[in-house]
C-alpha cells in the first residue's frame, strides 16, 4: 500500500502495519501524532473474539503507557454498556475533555439496557478555532450500520459506522493533522481521515484485517472540498458513501 510520501518514524504516512501496537507506538518519535483515535478491545468482549479480549483491561492500560509524546487529542470509542473505569489509565496530562453520544437509527436490547449506541470519550486539547467549529459538539448524527462487502470473505466482526467516524474525525482533528488508530480492525477511522484531508496510520495485528483495511482505503478519495483545505464543518455525512 503506498502512502502520500510523508514519513512517521520509521512508517510511511497513510498507510496500515500489521504487527503488534504496543510494539509499534514506542518506535514513534516525539510530536510526530496529534490526535489519537481508538476503539480498543471493550472490556465486555466475548474472550477469542479479538486478540486481546483475554484481559482488555491490561492491554489499555499498555496503550497509554506507550502514547505517543506530544499528541495533542486523544479519543477512545466504546459502547454505551462498556464499563468506562478502564480509562483510569489515560495519562494525566491529557485533561479530561467530555463524553460524546454516537447514535444508531434503531438502537438494540442488551439485556435490560437499551443499548447498541456507543460513548466517544475525549482528552486533551481541542481542535483549532475557526468559523463554523467554535463550540465541538458531543452528539453524532444518527448512523445506519454500515453494509460494506468482505474481502475475501473475511469481514471484521466489530466495524464501525463511517457515518461516525466522520463525525468523529471532523470534530477530533483539523485538516493536515496526523491521526493515528492503534487498533484499526477494518479501517473505517483511516478511511473517515483520508476522506477528510488528514495524514493517517494504521496499526493491526490481523493480517486478514489490514487486508480489508487497505483495499477500502485504495477505494477512498479525499472529498473535494477537503483538497481544497477548506472548512469541514458543514459538509453532509450521508453523502460521502463507501464505493
Amino acid at each position: 500500500m503506498k502512502g502520500c510520501g510523508k514519513r512517521i518514524g520509521p512508517f510511511a504516512c497513510c498507510t496500515v502495519v500489521q504487527g503488534d501496537c504496543l510494539k509499534l507506538m514506542q518506535q514513534l518519535p516525539e510530536n510526530s501524532v496529534d490526535a489519537v483515535i481508538v476503539d480498543p478491545v471493550w472490556p465486555h468482549c466475548p474472550k477469542g473474539l479479538l486478540r486481546g479480549s483475554e484481559n482488555p483491561e491490561l492491554l489499555f492500560a499498555k496503550f497509554c503507557e506507550f502514547l505517543p509524546k506530544g499528541i495533542r487529542q486523544l479519543v477512545v470509542e466504546m459502547s454505551n454498556n462498556s464499563d468506562p473505569r478502564m480509562l483510569s489509565f489515560v495519562p494525566k496530562y491529557l485533561g479530561f475533555q467530555q463524553v460524546g453520544w454516537c447514535q444508531y437509527v434503531m438502537p438494540g436490547f442488551i439485556g435490560r439496557v437499551l443499548g447498541g449506541n456507543e460513548c466517544i470519550y475525549a482528552f486533551g486539547k481541542a481542535i483549532a478555532v475557526q468559523d463554523g467549529r467554535r463550540v465541538v459538539p458531543s452528539v453524532s448524527p444518527k448512523a445506519q450500520p454500515d453494509k460494506w462487502r468482505s474481502v475475501n470473505g473475511v469481514k471484521h466482526p466489530c466495524s464501525r459506522a463511517l457515518t461516525h467516524q466522520l463525525w468523529v474525525v471532523n470534530w477530533f482533528s483539523d485538516i493536515g493533522e496526523v491521526v493515528l488508530d492503534s487498533f484499526c480492525g477494518a479501517g473505517t477511522t483511516l478511511i473517515a481521515a483520508k476522506s477528510l484531508g488528514r495524514h493517517f496510520l494504521g496499526f493491526e495485528i490481523e493480517k486478514k484485517y489490514c487486508v480489508i483495511a487497505r483495499e477500502r482505503l485504495a477505494r477512498t478519495e479525499p472529498i473535494p472540498q477537503m483538497r481544497r483545505g477548506k472548512s469541514n464543518s458543514n459538509f453532509e455525512y450521508f453523502n460521502i458513501l463507501e464505493k
